[in-house]
């Protein structure tokens, strides 16, 4: 019973860091978008951060978004 529950916690832990990893990526071609548009990397970023918190959003949230509007 010990290892299925170690082993439970240890399936959740990856697919925690699986969709963390996802949404770092798609942060990150999002800032590259915006780069792309004229900013610098931290200017990007902080204005991604700034959507997110003026729009009560996550930041996975807001690089779809602006993802979204770049196609």
């Amino acid at each position: 019973i010990h290892q299925f529950v170690e082993i439970s916690t240890l399936r959740e832990e990856v697919d925690k860091l699986k969709e963390t990893l996802e949404a770092r990526k798609l942060i990150e071609k999002a800032k590259g978008s915006l780069i792309k548009g004229g900013l610098s990397e931290p200017e990007a970023y902080r204005k991604m951060q700034k959507i997110a918190m003026d729009k009560r959003k996550t930041l996975k949230e807001v690089a779809d978004a602006i993802l979204l509007m770049d196609i």
